[in-house]
């Protein structure tokens, strides 16, 4: 009997450990970058959303300039965070300037529906200028269909990272000619630039980077891609279908396609352009069906350095719930965790986060898992061991400056309070004392009835 006993007491103590380590673990849903500077909370006004349909309405509305060249109508300093088009302008041929902007063209709030429409619609129009902004969407960053002389420089247009699986375009060019874009920065689209039927439109200076596709021409003609940095695309960096007389020249480029043509892959001079697979000598064959060569070619091995930093790190997380032996009488851990990489070097990430009804949100510093990691680490304890949300987010920023939040988040964990497992133990002490307890009672009626 005492080997019944003793082997039920070994039983318990061998089973409490699985009720001292519950593993409640719960992985957030990871998002997606989303930009953060200057322009996106400082300095700014917030508006609601502008339409613009005709030359009257920059004069009826009370935007400041003539449209003419030299007093252009200014829509500028303006921060403005919608579901539907962000900024549009229709059938205008007086001289605009849309400078100064930050646009955050989002779905709405928690929803998992893409939103309509664009950061910026041109249509019909001429004559305007983009300058100096910071152009955020998940469906269209810019979009110009049938218009002309749109002049686009010193900006960042940004997608969203599952964009890249979706019909996403961080400039849309339909239909349009005479255009320029030039000295920005496109990323995170499944199209960085996208131009169908559009024509004499020269994209300058640009860095197209982290996309599904970089630039795609698609029956066009007498366009011009120069002096660009068009790298780490997933699919492809430079694709020319059903089009002819296109220039490419002075670029970085990783891959490409031309599958009609002619088209020319060099300034006819002197100047083609660096590849990554270049062999060293001789012409360059461009893959595709054109039978297009770059005549004069240089190595481009190492293509990192050709890209211009201009936005904050990459931010990839999650976020773990777990109730461990010390949660039994605390409230139990989470655990913030996020890969973060830059091109440049990443300088603090921080974790912005609010359990349930918490008014404001605390910040949590985190820490480097190793030195020669790229993942970093916060853990705090729920205040409330019941039922609840945590809404979080992420904001990291480089050795350059550049910032990059994540949008906001949340996980709810729905489960027993962390005493439950403490009222489990005892529960089970207690059935053991009790059957010894019997156990020994039994032993001793049968000695006395023996004796």
């Amino acid at each position: 009997m005492k080997r019944i006993v003793a082997g039920i007491l070994s039983a318990l103590l061998i089973l409490m450990p699985l009720f001292l380590q519950q593993d409640m673990t719960a992985k957030g849903s990871p998002i997606d970058h989303h930009l953060f500077s200057s322009l996106s909370e400082s300095g700014l006004t917030s508006h609601d959303p502008i339409a613009i349909s005709g030359d009257n309405d920059f004069i009826q509305q009370g935007w400041p300039g003539a449209g003419t060249p030299n007093n252009p109508f200014l829509i500028e300093n303006l921060r403005v965070v919608s579901d539907i088009t962000c900024i549009s302008i229709q059938n205008v041929e007086s001289h605009f300037i849309i400078r100064n902007c930050y646009l955050w063209h989002r779905p709405e709030y928690q929803s998992y529906h893409r939103s309509e429409g664009e950061a910026i619609s041109i249509v019909g129009s001429a004559n305007g200028t983009i300058t100096d902004s910071v152009i955020e969407s998940d469906t269209s960053g810019l979009y110009i269909s049938e218009s002309g002389m749109i002049h686009v420089t010193d900006s960042i247009i940004s997608g969203y990272q599952a964009a890249i699986g979706q019909p996403s375009r961080g400039a849309d060019l339909r239909g349009s000619s005479n255009c320029i874009i030039e000295d920005s920065f496109f990323t995170l689209w499944r199209t960085g630039l996208n131009l169908i039927g559009s024509n004499y439109t020269s994209i300058a200076n640009c860095t197209i980077v982290e996309n599904g596709y970089g630039i795609e021409l698609i029956g066009g003609y007498w366009n011009k891609i120069m002096d660009s940095t068009v790298v780490r695309n997933e699919v492809i960096g430079i694709t020319l279908m059903d089009n002819s007389n296109n220039s490419i020249y002075g670029n970085r480029i990783e891959s490409a396609y031309d599958w009609d043509g002619p088209n020319t892959w060099d300034d006819n001079v002197s100047l083609g352009n660096g590849w990554r697979d270049y062999s060293g000598t001789g012409t360059y064959s461009i893959p595709g069906d054109s039978n297009s060569f770059d005549r004069y070619p240089w190595l481009c091995a190492d293509l990192s350095y050709a890209i211009k930093d201009r936005i904050g790190p990459r931010i990839d997380h999650e976020i773990w719930l777990t109730i461990t032996m010390t949660s039994i009488l605390y409230h139990p851990m989470h655990q913030f965790y996020a890969t973060v990489t830059d091109d440049s070097e990443v300088d603090t990430v921080l974790v912005f986060y609010r359990f349930s009804e918490e008014p404001e949100y605390r910040i949590g510093e985190m820490n480097k898992t190793s030195d020669q990691s790229a993942t970093y680490v916060f853990q705090t304890r729920t205040p409330d061991p019941y039922d609840g949300s945590v809404n979080y987010y992420y904001r990291a920023n480089d050795s350059l400056g550049n910032i990059r939040d994540t949008d906001v988040d949340y996980i709810y964990w729905h489960g027993p309070p962390p005493y439950g497992t403490l009222v489990i133990l005892v529960g089970l002490a207690t059935s053991a004392v009790v059957l010894f307890l019997v156990i020994g009672y039994f032993m001793s009626r049968k000695s006395a009835q023996s004796s």
